[in-house]
């Protein structure tokens, strides 16, 4: 770190502590938990000056405060657990109100009533705390630690848990390490993961960082809409997880869980003949307890107990997993693969397979590049025929690239394909922690957790399902916290944190061993040994093949976090004022196409000269005469760093014993990345010209600053009865989502000039130019390789969200709670990207083709980020809630939305259907549903013991054989069921790329057999000389795909060894219905297999059993 920085965080520390002493305030983003409550007598006054204190069972650390003239009480940031109030006051007796629990950043109320008497009586109040939240305004759920230990989690991955919140969703096919969640309307980048109090997320894209293990969670929380100026840096869901310490007593466990897929069924689209394979064991250990330490000097053994001061608590957990995968998708058949198209002769389906006279005749071109009938019809010769000197055979190359393409595989089908593959993921899970308490007033605790996964993914790409086009992966995650509490009087709580987190991840094609250009004999490409690999191939209508355009993909994050926290409580404030800096690095290297791109789209063999996906697109590849080649010269590392900085100010002003406001300002500033070496270029609309770091008229950063995020927020909560059974909270905010690493570094960093990227496309006039022989011509025929600079508003604006929500809460009966709520969101300033330098119909040729111009001629593709989207949501939010009670825990939780909004990310469609908005001079033509907007999400959790055994309701005096057999069984589930998620039609538009049809008819009606929706109620536009536009008036995200069901059950039971030691057996069934789920159907209409669903959202049944020692 370097003198200016040390410079900067002691200024800005300074500045906190002496506006904490003016003002008595403060606190940062809290993992804590506060206790508050009134303290009266008998007929209902006040009682000041009574002593409350609060000890926690597990480590026996105290707190003490004072109630003050009203009788109120505050005793803030206190860690998650299990504790005993004690409240005393002269001649009144005292109260013990025991086995309180604590929950992450809750404000738990406790009202006490004293009874006049002997101080020597204690009496001890049986009831438990109110099961509501009385006090605050925000909305969230804390996941207990009996349901993050006992509920079936499928892979043990405890952000799964989130989903049992209302208003979260996340598609069920994301992995441990994919995209954050969509909460409340925000996108699925705008979540903020939190571990111990510190920043635990990747900053890239907005995933998880350390995937901790669930038996190293104390308690998870999520707080989803108008939560405190506490939180912020993202508008989404704060996830909350607080490790587990160690206590006075030594505890751990030892466990292993098995899966083998003997025991599972296939997945729905496992070919005929084929079998799944799985193999998976995930297998670990924990302990904790008092940590000794040195006797340094004061007599007595070498080694002091850490009892009551000292604790260490550990875990690691190991996954070991082979699974196969397999999916749907389309390939040539044998005969196309020898060039023969003789058996698509026929009529053809109307403006989606074939050309306008319905024959599919495949046509051959000449030397000089004339359409031909070929010498036999429909078939391309695959070598020269010196009977047909002037007739262009298949290219060389091509025939060198056959080899790497399957043939089609499923009987009855001209080009289905089912893919197989096989997964191999292993992952090694740390947490270590050490507790400390120096003295009564302050505490410390230092943590390290780290998560390291490699493995094989046979199909990286959602696009890609050929086998041999894999990659090897590797990622590490690494998360440290620091922090030390002081307690300066019962009044006045400081907290400073420290956080640190690293990951650097690799994702390295299978082929990166060998330069196939170099191979296949294709000029123009020299990625060099760092970069070689097979290059990108895409032809309309088949599955892409070729290693990730992308990979290697290798970067680093490294992230430093610094805040202080005082929490003061004044009357009947409680007050906080915090400060939160983060230091950011990140480096990457962009090699997207450094391979090449080739892609092909018929207009060669389609005697209409149209692009036209399948057999025509194949045929051209038989050529070697793409439609468009791309390429990258270049590829250094951007090495960006940047600062963030917040600010806030929180007031919970109990202004009433039954009411409480909630008043808070946060200030937010992302200061622009700045990269190392200066490599910074922007692309300036106003100018038509690119601009580089450096430049007088610009900021070194090529941005703005945006320095207007001032983020106020207001809430309350009421008790209009005056009790703890019944509390109305609502609130409003506007909270910022600071933007992903990624997207800057894209649109700045690895622009044009320091990358070259160039694109060429074929020329109708000579389509023989642009060709695998050559295919980077530039300059020759008049065909020009353009550059594609990449470009950003200079007076970029941080994305905005409006929150609101209205609920109200009653507690049914004991321990049984029901809430209900309105919520919304509204978003400004978005992200979208598009491709500012589009090429836009302005008429028609003679021969009817059409002509397209783009703004800027001298350029390519601009990718241009732009903060113009928004986005709107409603929604009915409901829960049910039921405190372990009878051996039930219980969770329902239902949502009824809408989200609406113009795009769902920055970075192009979540779900890959749409890359840019069709027309960039008609954006609120993109306005549509969410691509994650879900209409109806339910989810019902549970932990129930069976009443049957030694304690429970049913044979509690049961002999030992009985017990063995029937006690000590407890079942668990979760029932999940989701409406569709909404997807767009498309084809693959002439010289426009894909856009959307227009829709002629009901896409729900007369669907023919075996499909999802029909494609006949759309049609490709029609372009004419008054209206040469090929944009479709079909709405984005129109059509509905598959609902989402799913039951996941476990049956545990334990086995007594002993006093200290059990042992409990676990059998876990994910899927136990085995009701197959679908992602959405083939959306492209000219594809031969639209409409039709393809891959699963979820595997087929699996079991799962586990031995748990516990002591």
């Amino acid at each position: 770190m370097t003198v200016n920085v040390i410079r900067k965080t002691l200024a800005l520390s300074t500045l906190v502590l002496c506006v904490a002493a003016l003002v008595s305030p403060t606190g940062a983003q809290s993992f804590t938990a506060t206790v508050v409550g009134q303290v009266t007598d008998q007929n209902g006054a006040a009682i000041p000056g009574a002593t409350v204190t609060i000890t926690e069972r597990a480590t026996g650390r105290t707190r003490a405060t004072v109630t003050n003239s009203d009788g109120n009480y505050t005793i803030p940031q206190l860690p998650p657990g299990r504790y005993d109030l004690r409240i005393e006051a002269a001649n009144f007796r005292p109260v013990i109100q025991p086995d309180l629990v604590l929950e992450t950043n809750k404000t738990q109320r406790v009202d006490i009533v004293l009874q006049a008497g002997d101080v020597q009586e204690t009496v001890t109040v049986t009831g438990e705390a109110p099961l509501i939240n009385t006090d605050t305004s925000s909305k969230g759920e804390v996941i207990s630690p009996r349901q993050v230990e006992d509920l079936p989690l499928n892979g043990r991955n405890f952000t799964d848990l989130a989903l049992l919140v209302p208003g979260i969703y996340r598609r069920p096919s994301d992995d441990d390490q994919g995209e954050g969640f969509a909460t409340s309307g925000t996108r699925t980048d705008a979540t903020n993961f939190i571990l111990d109090g510190v920043v635990n997320r990747s900053d890239r894209n907005g995933s998880v960082g350390v995937n901790t293990s669930v038996d190293s969670i104390r308690e998870f929380k999520v707080e989803t809409s108008t939560y405190s100026a506490e939180y912020g840096r993202n508008a989404g869901a704060q996830i909350i997880v607080v490790s587990k310490s160690g206590t006075n007593e030594f505890h751990g466990s030892l466990f292993d869980y098995l899966r083998n897929d003997i025991f599972d069924a296939n997945n729905f689209f496992t070919a005929p003949g084929e079998s799944k394979h799985l193999r998976r064991n995930q297998f670990g250990a924990t302990l904790g307890g008092p940590l000794p330490f040195f006797n340094f000097g004061e007599g007595g053994p070498v080694f002091r107990s850490g009892r009551d001061r000292t604790f260490f608590f550990v875990s690691y957990e190991g996954t070991r997993e082979r699974r196969s995968e397999s999916a749907f998708v389309t390939a040539p058949n044998a005969a196309w693969l020898r060039g023969d198209f003789r058996n698509v002769r026929g009529p053809g389906k109307d403006g989606i397979w074939g050309n306008a006279d319905d024959t599919n005749r495949v046509l051959c071109l000449t030397k000089t590049g004339q359409k031909v009938e070929c010498p036999t019809p429909n078939v391309i010769p695959l070598a020269p025929d010196p009977r047909f000197p002037n007739i262009v055979a298949a290219n060389p190359v091509s025939l060198q690239i056959l080899r790497f393409v399957p043939a089609a595989n499923i009987p009855g089908t001209l080009d289905g394909y089912a893919a197989q593959g096989l997964n191999r993921t292993d992952r090694d899970q740390w947490l270590a922690r050490v507790d400390h308490r120096f003295s009564a007033n302050n505490s410390f605790y230092v943590r390290y957790a780290n998560n390291w996964r490699t493995g094989y993914d046979p199909f990286p790409s959602s696009r890609n399902f050929y086998p041999g086009f894999g990659r090897d992966v590797d990622y590490k995650y690494n998360n440290f916290a620091l922090s030390d509490t002081h307690v300066f009087s019962p009044r006045v709580v400081n907290e400073a944190r420290f956080g640190f987190y690293f990951q650097k991840n690799q994702n390295l094609g299978q082929n990166r061993a060998t330069d196939y250009d170099a191979l296949f004999g294709i000029p123009g490409l020299t990625p060099g040994p760092a970069y070689q690999g097979f290059p990108s191939i895409r032809i309309d209508g088949f599955s892409e093949f070729g290693d990730r355009p992308n990979d290697p993909f290798i970067y680093n994050i490294r992230t430093g976090q610094f805040f202080d926290v005082v929490n003061v409580t004044n009357g009947n404030h409680n007050l906080k004022l915090g400060v939160d800096i983060v230091r950011a690095n990140y480096v990457e290297a962009d090699v997207r196409n450094i391979r090449g791109d080739f892609r092909f789209r018929g207009r060669n063999t389609n005697p209409s000269g149209s692009a036209a996906s399948g057999f025509y697109a194949f045929a051209d590849f038989l050529l070697g005469l793409p439609d468009s080649t791309q390429r990258q010269i270049g590829a250094e590392p951007a090495d960006l760093t940047g600062w963030q900085y917040a600010f806030f100010v929180q007031d919970d002003w109990r202004i009433r014993p039954w009411l409480t406001l909630n008043l808070g300002l946060r200030y937010e500033l992302q200061m622009p990345l700045e990269e190392a070496g200066g490599r910074l270029a922007n692309f300036i609309p106003e100018l038509g010209q690119v601009v580089l770091s450096g430049d007088p008229r610009f900021p070194k950063s090529l941005i703005d600053a945006d320095k207007n995020n001032w983020g106020p927020r207001l809430g309350f909560a009421l008790r209009p009865f005056g009790n703890d059974r019944t509390v109305i909270r609502g609130g409003g905010g506007i909270y910022y989502s600071l933007e992903t690493f990624n997207v800057i570094r894209q649109q700045l960093a690895v622009a044009y000039p320091f990358v070259i990227r160039e694109q060429y496309s074929r020329l109708s006039s000579n389509p023989l130019l642009l060709s695998f022989n050559n295919p980077f011509p530039q300059g020759r025929g008049g065909l020009v390789g353009l550059n594609t600079p990449m470009g950003i508003p200079v007076d970029y604006k941080t994305p905005e969200i409006y929150q609101y929500n209205l609920t109200l809460e009653r507690e049914l009966a004991r321990d049984l709670a029901f809430e209900i709520g309105y919520v919304g969101s509204q978003g400004r300033h978005l992200g979208i990207r598009y491709n500012l330098n589009q090429p836009l119909p302005i008429g028609l040729n003679p021969n009817g083709t059409l002509v397209t111009q783009r703004t800027y001629p001298q350029f390519g593709d601009i990718q241009y980020q732009d903060q113009v989207a928004s986005s709107n949501y409603n929604a009915l939010q409901t829960s049910l809630r039921r405190r372990a009670r009878n051996g039930l825990t219980l969770l329902i939780s239902y949502t009824f939305s809408r989200s609406i909004d113009t795009w769902s990310s920055t970075n192009n469609s979540t779900t890959g259907e749409q890359e840019y908005p069709q027309d960039i001079r008609n954006l609120r033509a993109e306005r549509g549903l969410s691509d994650f907007h879900r209409k109806h999400q339910f989810s019902a959790s549970f932990n129930y013991e069976l009443p049957f055994g030694r304690g429970r309701a049913l044979l509690s005096d049961a002999s030992g054989l009985v017990q063995a057999f029937l006690g000590g069984w407890q079942i668990n589930g979760i029932l999940t069921l989701l409406s569709g998620r909404p997807f767009t039609p498309q084809y693959s538009a002439p010289d426009v790329a894909n856009q959307r049809p227009d829709l002629v008819g009901d896409p729900y009606a007369n669907i023919p057999p075996g499909l999802f929706f029909n494609p006949a109620a759309f049609r490709r536009p029609v372009a004419t000389p008054a209206d040469p536009d090929l944009f479709g008036n079909a709405g984005r995200n129109i059509l509905i795909g598959p609902p989402f069901k799913n039951l996941d059950l476990s049956l545990h039971k334990v086995f007594p060894l002993g006093e200290r030691f059990k042992l409990q057996f676990r059998a876990e069934a994910f899927n136990v219905t085995n009701h197959p789920n679908f992602q959405i159907p083939v959306f492209r209409l000219d594809l031969s297999n639209v409409g039709q669903v393809t891959q699963t959202a979820n595997e087929g049944r699996e079991l799962q059993f586990a031995l748990k020692l516990l002591f």
